[in-house]
């Protein structure tokens, strides 16, 4: 195969380099114009050394046929200041390699691991499927140890160098067929796989899609445990002020990593970051640690102030490698609020023409510093805080409703009044309209409009001269059903309702 392409630059060019890699076998060119599977990718140069131009027509022909694969190509230029156009500006071409009428196989693999939780002992057993329309001949696995950075040989052991080891096939040349793959891993790691199916013609998998997993395994290893006697709350235990308070110890052999913890309510849903109990799916908290990477570490977490009632605590703590120990389990745990008094809401807000300024801080509270603020501005949107600002885009009385919610849940609403008129002086939009006719369809576009008044709302208004329905947004395109010349017309309106129009005229070709 041969790319092309041309190269500029107005100061003069060094040099143009190209990379070529098939993202199915691993191949990639070096920067000597090598090709192959374990060679160090890099660019490899096509042009002269120093082209001293400021034009260059590159071309680069494969010196090999395209096996199938997907193959992804660039091409890159650097001027004579050392300057190399970037990842955006680069040449990116993908390509995909394929016999006439045959597919590419597909690989599956059974149950992937996440690694999580580790394995128990060294033995990688894996099993999974692969299907091909003309047949499966061969299934290869990419083992990766990626703590070390070394792939798993064909012998059993672990380097640098990129290396598939082959699975057993129960049916060779089956268009479908189970795999299975055993090893003992070599050493502790975090491994990743990938199973590449291969067909009759050498057609590798090109997608990973459901063949990949992780597996981790560092023998000696154990997992985290509690000191038991230090942790809270136990069953059954009573907090009287809205909050959960959580805290022990955990150790580990080598290091503690975090300690997380869940609180789940009577309907078995889990609390979120904010308290709320809205979903069954499991939801962790993240507690402080006082050594984290430490053997040992105390813990704490106290959650939001969360409604009262009657919750199970559990916590779970994590070593270096993402080994979970046992989970800690308080059940029975009650939660009570103490006596409290609603809020009083309380606001004010001052115009600067349609700027409005909201002021909620004279609201009162128990514990004011605890208040949250949320306005809602009619039809005009919603703000929270205690002094927001909005600007209003059209006139009209807004009854402008701010609510204050306590630490607690109770809440007050006060109604502030808000009237808005035409700003003096208030100018219409200037519109600014541009077509593009190909055949018998128009584009449009009126994205020059400006509008003197700032923060104005404008909308847009598409008469097509035609006598059908009239069109809005600010960008648009309208198809004639007859040859013509028409009348195209835009009107922009801005918030207060002072409107400007301009037109062009359009010739519409027979079709």
């Amino acid at each position: 195969m041969t790319f092309s392409g041309t190269a500029i630059d107005p100061d003069g060019l060094q040099r143009v380099e190209i990379y070529l890699r098939n993202a199915s076998t691993r191949e990639v060119t070096a920067s000597d114009g090598s090709y192959g599977a374990g060679l160090v990718g890099n660019w490899h140069r096509i042009s002269p050394l120093d082209i001293s131009g400021t034009t260059y027509q590159w071309s680069y022909t494969t010196p090999f046929d395209l096996a199938p694969g997907v193959y992804t190509f660039y091409a890159q230029a650097t001027d004579d200041i050392g300057l190399t156009n970037g990842s955006t500006s680069r040449v990116s071409l993908t390509v995909t390699s394929q016999h006439d009428g045959d597919t590419f196989p597909d690989t599956l693999l059974d149950a992937p691991g996440t690694g999580t939780p580790s394995l128990p002992s060294s033995t990688l057993a894996l099993t999974g499927s692969a299907t091909d329309a003309q047949g499966v001949s061969e299934v290869r696995l990419i083992v990766y140890d990626q703590d070390a950075g070394r792939y798993l040989q064909p012998g059993g052991t672990l380097s640098p160098g990129f290396a598939t080891v082959p699975a057993t096939v129960t049916t060779p040349g089956a268009t479908s067929t189970p795999w299975t793959y055993s090893v003992e891993l070599p050493s502790g790691g975090d491994y990743s796989v990938t199973a590449i199916a291969v067909d009759t013609n050498n057609q590798w998998d090109p997608s990973s899609t459901g063949a990949t997993g992780r597996y981790r395994y560092f023998p000696g290893d154990a997992p985290p445990e509690f000191v038991l006697s230090l942790g809270q709350p136990v069953d059954g235990s009573l907090f009287d002020n809205g909050r959960i308070a959580i805290s022990g110890r955990t150790e580990d052999d080598v290091s503690i990593a975090k300690v997380e913890a869940a609180i789940v309510d009577n309907l078995g849903r889990y609390m979120d970051s904010s308290g709320r109990f809205l979903s069954t799916s499991p939801s962790w908290r993240t507690a402080f640690l006082n050594s984290p990477g430490s053997p040992g570490s105390n813990f704490s977490y106290t959650s939001p102030v969360i409604p009262p009632g009657t919750y199970t605590v559990l916590v779970r703590p994590t070593d270096h490698v993402d080994q979970i120990g046992e989970t800690r389990t308080a059940t029975g745990v009650v939660v009570n609020h103490p006596p409290n008094s609603a809020p009083v809401a309380s606001g004010s807000v001052d115009c600067t023409q349609n700027v409005c300024t909201f002021d909620g801080r004279s609201s009162t509270d128990e514990n004011p510093t605890g208040l949250t603020y949320q306005w809602t501005y009619g039809s005009a949107g919603s703000a929270t805080g205690p002094t927001p600002v909005k600007t209003f885009t059209s006139p009209g009385t807004y009854n402008v409703t701010l609510t204050v919610k306590d630490e607690w849940g109770a809440t007050a609403s006060t109604v502030i009044p808000v009237v808005i008129t035409t700003p003096p002086g208030n100018l219409a939009p200037a519109p600014q309209l541009t077509t593009l006719c190909t055949g018998m369809s128009c584009a449009v576009s009126g994205a020059g409009t400006l509008d003197p008044n700032t923060g104005d709302a404008v909308s847009y208004n598409w008469s097509w001269g035609d006598g059908t329905s009239p069109s809005t947004g600010q960008t648009g395109s309208h198809a004639y059903l007859t040859p013509g010349t028409f009348t195209i017309q835009l009107t922009v309106t801005d918030g207060w309702g002072a409107a400007a129009s301009t037109s062009t005229q359009v010739t519409v070709p027979s079709p």
